[in-house]
């Protein structure tokens, strides 16, 4: 995983829905970016909260979600950004 997208879902999961940190918990503290599955204790918790296709891999699933907060909390996360002097998102 790129550092920004694992950055961006350790940072922000006060802005991610409950089953999207659960997600971004175990993306950026226990997935070791080489395994291609999503384990299947997290299929079973989030499996109606997300498309099917991003289940079946974990770099679609932080996209998926790093998408849906922008999209929802831009605004937020700009304004963080820019008063930790980081590039603007």
């Amino acid at each position: 995983m790129k550092p920004d997208s694992s950055r961006i879902l350790s940072a922000y999961q006060h802005l991610m829905r409950p089953h999207e940190r659960l997600a971004a918990r175990w993306l950026t503290e226990t997935w070791d970016g080489e395994t291609d599955k999503v384990p299947s204790w997290l299929r079973n918790r989030v499996f109606l909260d997300f498309p099917a296709h991003v289940l079946d891999a974990p770099p679609e699933l932080a996209r998926f979600i790093i998408l849906r907060v922008l999209q929802d909390h831009r605004a937020e996360i700009r304004d963080a950004e820019r008063s930790l002097g980081g590039s603007a998102v």
